[in-house]
């Protein structure tokens, strides 16, 4: 719960999200203790966070997370698998999650699923199935298909930009919310606790300002771009004050990491006791 919390801090446009799964978690407790969340589908513009919230969600329950990107993905197979009697077939993507996740109920991401709609063989006409307990605990790979596995538990998590390319018996088997972009504030606390994030997280943190001051939190807070752009131009921003002897960063930073894509300096490189 206090990781939800955090998460919650982190990505406060997906507080009614949270707050739907924060009640399952404490009937998981109350039973197997196994988390099961309804498939869930995330709706919104680009940029508000969808697909990094999936990750970010992974990681605070401390799930087997996956990702597939249905904007490259051309046919259903990827998901459950292309039979042997073609030269190309293997396995798909549940056969091969299950089989190398530690536990029974991985989080799998399909991105994009508004964009799976247009091929010969959709790759959404899979998740019928998958996403009805009682179809998917009775899981066959087409590549495999002497063997079942019980795909029920697995915590399905969809995004998608356009609700109206998404069939009515599949937004069915999902509980849909409708993320908003973050505010001017929900933006600037996003960004605050990205920097905190980063500091904790990397090697390299303990060099810098526990916080941002305020010009360089308005001027983060004004970029474009999604909740991932904006932990890289930090990371950026970042190296570009380390460059300059600093441990506090400034909007002049935060500039000249929006302009350049790569930061000048790899920070990984950069050893603990603050040598590079």
């Amino acid at each position: 719960e206090q990781d939800l919390q955090h998460l919650r801090e982190l990505m406060p446009n997906f507080t009614m999200v949270i707050d739907a799964i924060e009640p399952m978690l404490q009937l998981q407790r109350s039973g197997d203790r196994a988390l099961r969340m309804a498939p869930l589908l995330l709706l919104g513009p680009p940029g508000v966070g969808k697909s990094y919230f999936a990750e970010q969600l992974a990681r605070v329950l401390r799930l087997h997370y996956v990702a597939v990107s249905m904007e490259t993905t051309t046919a259903v197979w990827v998901l459950t698998g292309l039979h042997q009697s073609w030269s190309s077939g293997t396995p798909g993507l549940v056969f091969n999650t299950l089989a190398r996740a530690p536990h029974g109920n991985p989080l799998i991401l399909i991105d994009e699923i508004d964009k799976a709609t247009d091929s010969k063989y959709p790759p959404a006409n899979a998740l019928y199935g998958l996403l009805e307990r009682l179809t998917a605990a009775r899981f066959q790979d087409e590549a495999c298909p002497d063997i079942r596995l019980d795909a029920s538990a697995i915590n399905w998590v969809l995004t998608a930009n356009d609700i109206e390319r998404i069939s009515l018996p599949l937004r069915s088997r999902m509980q849909c919310f409708e993320v908003p972009e973050p505010n001017a504030a929900q933006r600037q606390s996003i960004v605050a606790q990205l920097y905190r994030t980063l500091l904790e997280n990397e090697a390299w943190g303990h060099h810098f300002s526990d916080t941002l001051d305020a010009p360089t939190l308005r001027t983060l807070s004004a970029a474009q771009g999604s909740v991932r752009d904006l932990r890289r131009t930090l990371v950026q921003a970042c190296a570009y004050a380390q460059r300059a002897k600093r441990g506090t960063l400034t909007p002049g930073d935060v500039i000249a990491a929006l302009r350049i894509g790569t930061p000048p300096i790899d920070l990984a490189t950069v050893k603990p006791g603050g040598h590079a």
